[in-house]
């Protein structure tokens, strides 16, 4: 069924679900929601599956119109959400045919999620219904939206009730870390400085990576490194001392010493981070 027409399609809005797990070894990253806590908490309030199909909203949103009754619910990013527009906070929406709905200005977090009773239809590859830009396929025609699209409502329902909690749009980003696999090439001294130190998100982030600057920690070289596995959470420690923590549509590979490795859950927080946000390493 036919449900929704973008007529803005925002900076970056995709289809997204929870990802395609199995593929990493041919060089497919895992994909999906960057926050997947609230893709859940947004599937939750319509009975959806929890990892339904649903719109990543990024930074500035969209504006689309109701092709038929539909029912959406937001979670994650706080927007000024206006319905033919009046501004509202109902996380639940009831639409009628020809309602406009425009993401207005950002006021929490970076992404928001949009999701449709059933579910957003798109064709499933390699088992999931993510977009993956770079390898343009997924989703929407493998591409983020633009104005004209039409969306269809999937029967994408769940068996069970349950009810996430959407992420916390805390001001600074505390991000749990355990050793990453090259942890004892550093120092004691090294780790406590990485621990110590206050990083900023760069501009320079995306869905591959989180590049986060700060007090740049310069060790002596060893030498060139073989590439080696990579999974979002994994925190690459380059040549210029600047972490990068590595996200949903992240390489599979990479050849930067891993120092840390972030908790599952915690990289929902940092999806919600934007550009020049605080960002702190703690052990878990």
């Amino acid at each position: 069924m036919n449900a929704l027409k973008i007529l803005k399609p925002g900076l970056l809005t995709t289809v997204q679900d929870a990802g395609r797990p199995g593929f990493m070894k041919y060089g497919i990253p895992l994909c999906g929601a960057m926050d997947q806590r609230s893709m859940r908490a947004a599937n939750s309030l319509l009975g959806n599956a929890l990892g339904a199909a649903v719109l990543e909203i990024t930074m500035t949103g969209p504006e689309f119109v109701a092709l038929a009754p539909t029912t959406i619910a937001i979670a994650g990013a706080r927007f000024d959400v206006l319905v033919n527009g009046t501004s509202t906070e109902a996380p639940v929406l009831s639409l009628a045919e020809g309602d406009t709905v425009r993401f207005s200005r950002l006021l929490e977090g970076a992404r928001a999620y949009l999701a449709l009773s059933g579910g957003v239809d798109a064709p499933l590859v390699m088992g999931s219904r993510s977009t993956y830009v770079l390898g343009a396929f997924g989703g929407f025609e493998g591409r983020s939206l633009r104005a004209g699209d039409v969306l269809n409502a999937g029967t994408d329902r769940a068996l069970t009730s349950e009810s996430p909690k959407t992420t916390p749009l805390d001001e600074e980003t505390t991000l749990r870390v355990v050793p990453g696999a090259e942890a004892d090439q550093f120092s004691a001294a090294a780790t406590e400085h990485l621990l110590d130190a206050i990083w900023n998100v760069s501009p320079d982030s995306n869905r591959m990576g989180f590049r986060l600057t700060g007090p740049a920690l310069i060790t002596p070289s060893t030498g060139s490194m073989l590439s080696t596995g990579l999974m979002p959470g994994s925190v690459q420690l380059p040549p210029d001392g600047q972490p990068i923590v590595i996200m949903r549509d992240g390489q599979t590979t990479g050849g930067y010493p891993r120092v840390f490795h972030v908790l599952s859950e915690d990289i929902d927080l940092l999806a919600q981070a934007r550009g020049g946000a605080v960002v702190r390493f703690v052990r878990a």
